[in-house]
């Protein structure tokens, strides 16, 4: 088989696999008119005879469809990385090995690539869609689910683990079934926000760290300088930028004090990502002079910021 057969194959047995989760779980807590439904065996007749609710009917079929979209987005991604193991990552539209790709064969010079990456500048801009009802909170276990599918890729792992892997899915998707998935009255502003929040504090870093390794892998692998990727300071500036809570062109609901406390709300969710990955480096470097050198750029860098800092500086230290 191809890689694109190959790729087919893996949806369809994924698609078997997570719907027998998914049935299982309806199973346990005696759901089985659901599981009727979801095999297709359940007559039109019953369902206009009410033995299942609309909402009930609904729900079950929503989930069933979100599960589908979650194989095929994980599908893509595992034929994205076999794509990438093989000579074909320069066929991928839009990527960076693409680009370094096209600008060797153009005889541009790495400093030229390089000065061309520093002053790329990205500002992708949130807005609120009218038809986002979803709650964070299935948002996140869209999120946990899909991160046990990937780790269930993982051929390393023992029957048992497979097992263990797979009752946590089973028992997430009883989380997802028993949570209530939709705002049951229109998302306010404050709604808005919230999920505008969730990406910019809980998707986008990581988002951001795998973008930057994509890049610094990519012209490693084009056979390129890998010293000269190694400064942050020449890679694309990405900013985010977000309508929501600031949109005062006519919205009636966003006033100058829901704009202030949204800018607060950003600031502080800033604050407290920074504070946390400067918590988890401290927690990295522990560094030691009893038998090594401390490396010089870390002690200057340690008593410029104990200067600026003051009494809070000397005693962080």
């Amino acid at each position: 088989m191809n890689n694109k057969e190959l790729a087919f194959t893996k949806i369809s047995n994924d698609r078997k696999f997570i719907i027998d989760c998914y049935t299982e779980m309806l199973s346990r807590i005696n759901e089985n008119e659901v599981v009727a439904l979801i095999n297709n065996t359940l007559h039109h007749a019953k369902i206009e005879e009410n033995e299942l609710a609309d909402e009930k009917i609904i729900q079950a079929l929503s989930i069933y469809f979100q599960l589908m979209t979650l194989v095929e987005e994980n599908a893509a991604t595992q034929y994205r990385r076999k794509l990438e193991d093989h000579d074909t990552i320069t066929t991928m539209r839009g990527s960076w090995a693409e680009a370094f790709n096209l600008w060797k064969n153009a005889s541009i010079s790495e400093d030229e690539m390089l000065e061309a990456i520093s002053k790329t500048h990205i500002i992708p801009v949130i807005t609120a869609h009218p038809t986002e009802a979803k709650r964070i909170t299935v948002i996140e276990i869209h999120r946990e689910l899909y991160l046990l599918l990937v780790q269930k890729e993982n051929t390393a792992f023992s029957k048992i683990e497979q097992t263990v892997i797979k009752e946590n899915i089973i028992n997430l998707l009883e989380r997802w079934w028993r949570t209530g998935e939709i705002y049951l009255e229109k998302p306010d502003v404050k709604d808005e926000r919230s999920n505008v929040l969730h990406y910019l504090s809980k998707v986008f870093p990581t988002v951001l760290k795998n973008t930057d390794n994509h890049l610094k892998s990519s012209w490693i692998a084009l056979g390129l300088n890998p010293t000269k990727i190694k400064n942050p300071d020449l890679f694309p500036i990405i900013n985010f930028g977000s309508w929501v809570g600031g949109d005062r062109d006519g919205h009636p609901f966003v006033t100058a004090s829901v704009t202030k406390e949204t800018l607060l709300l950003h600031r502080t969710s800033a604050l407290a990502l920074l504070h946390a990955e400067l918590v988890n480096l401290a927690k990295k470097l522990s560094v030691s002079a009893i038998t090594n050198p401390v490396p010089f750029e870390l002690t200057e860098a340690i008593k410029i910021k104990a200067l600026a800092l003051g009494e809070s500086g000397k005693k962080a230290i």
